[in-house]
């Protein structure tokens, strides 16, 4: 055997080796990129708001929401308060929706309510936002709502 037989047997099995090597290092890439973090669900957590102002002192306000559960919550505030939780993880799908009553009666008040969605854990975006206004003369009860399904 000469020289340069032996040169080109080293050269070739040394090119086989980088090859090999490339191409195991390829494949191992392209198993990596295949778990991307589309194979995961979203996850949506909703936040509800609500505000409410008046001059005048007393009365109470009810506040009913959809839980995470889809059941109908509620909570009773005063006038004049602000007002917030969040619920989740929901689902692409779920309804939120949040309803105001002023129950007591109480005179010229505005009553605020709001519902925010955080997907995958960005910051939260208003998705939905009611105002209802009662002058003095109007002595009616006074309620507002909203209510939004996650669509994105």
């Amino acid at each position: 055997m000469n020289l340069h037989t032996h040169f080109n047997q080293a050269t070739m099995k040394a090119i086989s080796f980088s090859f090999k090597l490339v191409l195991c290092t390829i494949l191992i890439g392209l198993s990596t990129i295949s778990c991307d973090k589309d194979d995961e669900p979203d996850v949506y957590y909703v936040k509800y708001k609500m505000e409410s102002s008046t001059p005048y002192t007393g009365g109470e306000l009810s506040v009913v929401f959809t839980s995470d559960k889809g059941n109908d919550e509620q909570v009773l505030i005063n006038p004049n308060t602000s007002w917030e939780t969040t619920i989740g993880p929901v689902e692409k799908g779920f309804t939120a929706e949040i309803y105001i009553v002023n129950r007591k009666g109480t005179e010229a008040m505005q009553i605020y309510s709001e519902i925010d969605v955080s997907k995958n854990g960005s910051p939260f975006a208003i998705k939905a936002y009611e105002g209802q206004v009662t002058p003095r003369v109007n002595r009616s009860t006074l309620s507002t709502g909203t209510k939004y399904t996650i669509d994105f």
